[in-house]
């Protein structure tokens, strides 16, 4: 029986650069039995189906059709189909039914990254500044509207499970960048939940993309009026070396982070009582900590304006 693998996200849990190394590695994950499903060959995921299940439903029955015919074609040497795209995680759930009602035929295995609160609406609040520059003004709007309604990561998972009964939900727990630990590995920590360990590529690790840049650069973000021309200039900022100048914990005060903590203790009891109960602590408490070589503010800047000046 074929496997349906739908990952849902979250956002900023290392998504881009497992979705980035599959879509370069379709074709070999396809010899080895994976369809990685990319239904627009110019992106690396499946964001334009997500987008059609919740808008465009002619559309959406149009892409899963193909997707269909796709799997009839490969035959039985195709036992995983992978469909990734972090949207699914900030929509209610029910928009991929017609999905998971197509392969009603097939094991269906929900998998979601989930990532310490305060770091993830950290990361988030730093996507948006990045997408936005001076337009960025009002981040506790930001975290009261579109934020703080992720972070609830149990109710989260029973409304899937609510919704999904036939599905068997796969929660994981996104491993941060932290002193004294491997480095966080998102390409391989994909694959073994899948049980597809052999197709780990020697230099995963390696593997970063959309990494969040450090606290300076995104102030000095606010400041500019022209936000393709910073993201740009970011995306090259962050080519020349993502552990330079990237920053994780660095943007929100120690107490801002604790009170979000404690705003979801509850739940991540129950969470971890449900759904991990294996873990004596849920979220790792230590926090991420700058790589050697890591840039100054003043240097990330300047380093930064060099490129955006150019261009």
């Amino acid at each position: 029986m074929q496997t349906l693998w739908l990952h849902i996200g979250m956002q900023k849990t290392g998504t881009s650069a497992v979705q980035t190394w599959m879509a370069r590695n379709e074709a070999r994950l396809f010899d080895a039995g994976l369809l990685y499903v990319r239904p627009r060959k110019g992106l690396p995921a499946s964001g334009a189906l997500a987008a059609a299940l919740n808008r465009d439903p002619p559309e959406a029955q149009r892409l899963i059709a193909e997707l269909l015919d796709r799997v009839r074609k490969a035959g039985p040497a195709l036992t995983d189909i992978l469909v990734s795209s972090e949207d699914f995680s900030v929509s209610p759930p029910q928009v991929a039914a017609p999905l998971l009602d197509a392969f009603a035929g097939c094991r269906i295995r929900i998998l979601v990254w989930l990532r310490r609160q305060d770091l993830f609406a950290e990361a988030l609040t730093k996507q948006w500044i990045k997408w936005n520059g001076n337009q960025a003004q009002d981040p506790a709007l930001l975290m009261r509207k579109v934020v703080a309604p992720l972070l609830d990561y149990d109710r989260m998972l029973q409304a899937w499970s609510d919704a999904f009964p036939q599905a068997v939900i796969l929660p994981q727990i996104y491993a941060e960048d932290l002193p004294g630990q491997p480095p966080p590995d998102s390409i391989a920590a994909l694959l073994r939940a899948m049980g597809r360990d052999p197709l780990i590529p020697s230099d995963s690790p390696g593997h970063r993309a959309n990494v969040s840049p450090q606290a300076a650069l995104l102030q000095h973000y606010r400041t500019l009026d022209d936000p393709v021309r910073v993201r740009q200039a970011n995306r090259r900022l962050m080519a020349q070396g993502p552990d330079r100048f990237a920053g994780r914990g660095d943007l929100f005060s120690p107490a801002d982070r604790q009170r979000i903590l404690d705003n979801h203790a509850a739940s991540n009891a129950r969470l971890r009582a449900r759904w991990f109960p294996d873990r004596a602590l849920l979220f790792d408490p230590r926090d991420p900590a700058p790589h050697p070589g890591h840039a100054s503010g003043e240097a990330a800047v300047a380093a930064f304006r060099a490129i955006y000046d150019a261009e």
